[in-house]
Order: structure tokens, then sequence, then C-alpha cells
């Protein structure tokens, strides 16, 4: 491969997981509050959140909550345990991939990287987190080669598989017609 088609690659891949970014911090996320208060978004839209009541908001207005103290997650955050049940679930089920939540690989990020780890404890965290993309990344190699995919199966992607998934199949087709002369006009 040429070192310019390398490049644009890597730029392709650098965008979609951007895009990807934005997309999940604009989507809505549960939180719980701490406090009654107001907050006004970004597009001018006034909100009313309430003490201890389940509220949902856009996920960057949520990391601001949490990093305040003013609001908890609704949802059980990502954890070594977790980690570790899924770690096991990809080893063992080697044709099927396991549902994790839509923010996984965010979620697994800011654990790798929280200041409340320890060393030692990180280093595991990451040899757990490397296990698991790699698990999940060769199921999407073999999938990328099947013509349709179960549902299950897809609904089972985080966004950044799906767009590896998307990707693979993309460059795999292009190869096919290319090598072999089909669906050339």
């Amino acid at each position: 491969m040429l070192k310019a088609e390398s490049i644009l690659l890597e730029e392709i891949i650098q965008r979609g997981m951007k895009r990807l970014g934005v997309d999940q911090r604009l989507q809505q996320t549960r939180v719980v509050p701490r406090e009654d208060f107001k907050y006004s978004s970004l597009l001018g839209v006034e909100m009313k959140l309430e003490n201890s009541v389940e509220t949902e908001v856009p996920l960057y207005v949520a990391e601001q909550l949490f990093e305040d103290g003013m609001a908890d997650p609704a949802d059980k955050a990502l954890d070594s345990k977790v980690l570790t049940m899924i770690a096991w679930e990809e080893r063992h089920k080697t044709s099927q991939i396991s549902k994790v939540p839509d923010s996984f690989y965010r979620q697994l990020a800011m654990l790798i990287s929280s200041d409340n780890v320890a060393e030692k404890t990180k280093r595991v965290l990451e040899a757990s987190a490397i296990e698991v993309m790699e698990a999940r990344l060769k199921k999407i190699l073999t999938y990328s080669l099947v013509p349709s995919l179960p549902r299950d199966v897809v609904a089972n992607l985080t966004p950044e598989e799906s767009y590896v998934l998307e990707l693979l199949r993309l460059i795999t087709s292009s190869w096919r017609k290319e090598v072999l002369g089909l669906g050339r006009e």
C-alpha cells in the first residue's frame, strides 16, 4: 500500500470516529440530579432538574453535571468486574458477539484513564480492554464477509464497531469488484 493511501485511510477512520464522538455527545443520557436546579442548553432550551428524579439530558451536559458533582449517572458505569465478565463472554462465545452498551468504548477509555485507578490496576484494565477489543474485532472481521447479518448481531455492535464493519464490507466489496472485474459499468 502506498503511504498516501495509508494516510488517506487513517484520515477517513479518524474523521469517522470524530463524527461518532460528536453524535454520542449529543445523545440523551439518564442522570439523577443531587439537587434542584435549572440549566439552559446551547440551543436555548431551558430544563428544570429535580433532586433524585431521573432525567435525560445530552451527554455533553451530563458530563459537566458529573464533573461539577451536581448529578450521578442513572446507569451503572463500567468497572473492572463488568469488564472481566465481558472479556470472559467474548472469549467463550466464539461466534456470537455479546451485547455491550453503545457507550462501551467511551466508558472503557474513561475507566483506563481515570486518576482514581492504581498503575497496576490500569495495566490489568488495559490488558482486558485489548482482549475484549481483539475478540470483538475478530468476530467483526468474520461478519464483514457475510452477505447479510442477523438483526441480533447488528444490535449487539457499538456505533464504533458498526462503522468498522461497514468500512470493512465496503473495502472487501470494492476489492472483489476490482479483482474479478464484477460490477463495472
